[in-house]
C-alpha cells in the first residue's frame, strides 16, 4: 500500500495568472530601458537575438529518468499516440515540480506546432525501441510532418515484454504516474491540448517577449521559476520521497494500521 501525498494536480489560480502578469510586465520594462541605454551608447537595438530568443540555457536531461518515466507510461497504458505521449511526459515533469519542487527528468520540451514536445523526440522513441522497452513503426515515426498531422498514418507506441524493466521503482512515484494517467491519458486530442495550454509555463511562454514561434523551450527559467514552488509543503513530500526511497523496505500497510490503533491512545490521556 502506498501512502498518499494528495497530489497537486490543478495548474492554474488567481495567484498564478497574477505572477505571470506582473513577471511579463517586468521583462518589458526591462526590455525598454535596455533599448534606451543602447540607443544612448550609440546603437539603436540590442541584437534579434537577444529580443527574440530565450535567454536561458537547458540543462542536461537526465536519460534514465526520462526513460524510466516513459516506460511507466507505456506499461501502465499498454499504449499511447504519439501525441499523448509527448504531453504526459510534459505533465509529469511539470506537476513533479509543482508537487516536490525540482526537476525529475530535466527536459526542457520545444514549442511546435501542438506542442511541447520531447527535445528530438524521434530519437528518443527510437532509443526506447532500440532497447527493447517499446514498439514502435520507426519509418512512419520518421516522416517528415507538417502542422496537418491528421494526414499522416497515426505513431502508435506499445509496451514490450522489457517495459517493465526500465520502469519507476519507487512505489510514490508509480502512483504519482497512475494519477496522471487516470485524469489525462483518456482526454481527446483537443481536450488534452487545450489543458496543456493551460498549464503555467504555456501562458508564460505565451507572453513572453522572447519566444519564437517553434524552437523555443518550455521548461527553462523564462517559463517556470522553480523558486514559486520551494514551500513547506514540497519540501515535506520531497523529503518523504528520499525517506521512502531510502526505506524501500517498509511495510506501509503495517504502519497505517499501527498509525491507527496508537491514535486512540490519546484518549487514555489524563486532562491537564
Amino acid at each position: 500500500m502506498v501512502p498518499s501525498f494528495g497530489f497537486d494536480l490543478t495548474w492554474r489560480n488567481k495567484s498564478d495568472i497574477f505572477v505571470v502578469l506582473l513577471s511579463v510586465r517586468t521583462m518589458v520594462l526591462l526590455l525598454k530601458f535596455m533599448r534606451k541605454i543602447g540607443r544612448l551608447i550609440g546603437r539603436k537595438s540590442f541584437p534579434p537575438s537577444l529580443i527574440t530568443q530565450s535567454m536561458s540555457v537547458p540543462v542536461r536531461r537526465d536519460e534514465s529518468n526520462l526513460t524510466a518515466v516513459g516506460s511507466t507510461l507505456l506499461l501502465l497504458t499498454s499504449e499511447l499516440g504519439l501525441y499523448h505521449y509527448n504531453k504526459l511526459v510534459y505533465l509529469f515533469e511539470y506537476f513533479y515540480i509543482k508537487n516536490f519542487g525540482k526537476r525529475f527528468t530535466k527536459e526542457v520540451f520545444l514549442k511546435f506546432p501542438h506542442g511541447p514536445v520531447i527535445v528530438d523526440y524521434k530519437k528518443h522513441i527510437t532509443n526506447l525501441v532500440e532497447l527493447g522497452v517499446a514498439k514502435a513503426d520507426l519509418r512512419t515515426l520518421k516522416e517528415k510532418r507538417t502542422v496537418d498531422d491528421w494526414i499522416y498514418p497515426k505513431v502508435r507506441i506499445t509496451n514490450s515484454k522489457k517495459t517493465e524493466d526500465y520502469v519507476l521503482r519507487d512505489k510514490t512515484l508509480i502512483a504519482f504516474a497512475k494519477a496522471l494517467i487516470e485524469e489525462f491519458a483518456t482526454l481527446p486530442v483537443a481536450g488534452l491540448e487545450k489543458f496543456v495550454y493551460s498549464t503555467k509555463p504555456m501562458i508564460a511562454y505565451a507572453n513572453s517577449p522572447f519566444k519564437k514561434p517553434n524552437n523555443s523551450y518550455i521548461l527553462t527559467s523564462d517559463c517556470i521559476k522553480m523558486s514559486e514552488h520551494s514551500n513547506a509543503l514540497t519540501e515535506g513530500r520531497r523529503k518523504a520521497l528520499e525517506h521512502l526511497q531510502k526505506y524501500p523496505e517498509i511495510d506501509y500497510e503495517q504502519q497505517q494500521k499501527l498509525a491507527s490503533e496508537l491514535s486512540g491512545l490519546s484518549k487514555l490521556r489524563p486532562p491537564l
